[in-house]
């Protein structure tokens, strides 16, 4: 049976966050998702939302059975986030995590490390349009100058 590959598009996409929290992996490469963008809730917590005309990049990894459910674990599937599966067009069966109970009444901006996290990723993965996205935003929320931390 076909392990599915783990479909990152937050804090995990950054391969060091990851391999903290489960040990060595294999970036097997990127991937466009259509018909979702990646917002923060109530919590500042990076979760998924569908939006017709926007799309979510993220970082395919193979993890082994036991990395996935330390994964889940640290997750906290299944109280705090669900497993997704998606079939992609090749046949290839991946899956991503997601908050259960999106909530975005009084939300939080999220931590500005976790936020690092995720522009880091993204710019060590060469994903440009979500780099831009997120310091752009990081920019306004945090109300940094130009000389910030990142660039692209």
């Amino acid at each position: 049976m076909q392990i599915p590959l783990y479909f990152a598009y937050g804090s995990n996409m950054l391969q060091d966050r990851l391999e903290w929290r489960v040990g060595r992996v294999e970036k097997i490469g990127t991937l466009e998702i259509r018909g979702f963008k990646v917002v923060f809730d109530k919590y500042g917590v990076a979760v998924l939302v569908e939006s017709e005309e926007e799309f979510c990049e993220g970082v395919l990894y193979k993890l082994n059975s036991k990395q996935i459910l330390t994964l889940d674990w640290a997750e906290g599937v299944p109280n705090i986030y669900e497993k997704f599966y998606k079939t992609l067009e090749n046949g290839q069966i991946i899956f991503l995590y997601n908050k259960r109970n999106i909530d975005f009444e009084n939300a939080w901006r999220p931590f500005l490390h976790y936020l690092n996290y995720i522009i880091d990723g993204a710019l060590e993965n060469n994903l440009k349009i979500t780099a831009k996205r997120l310091i752009e935003y990081k920019n306004s929320a945090f109300h940094l100058k130009k000389g910030s931390k990142h660039k692209l």
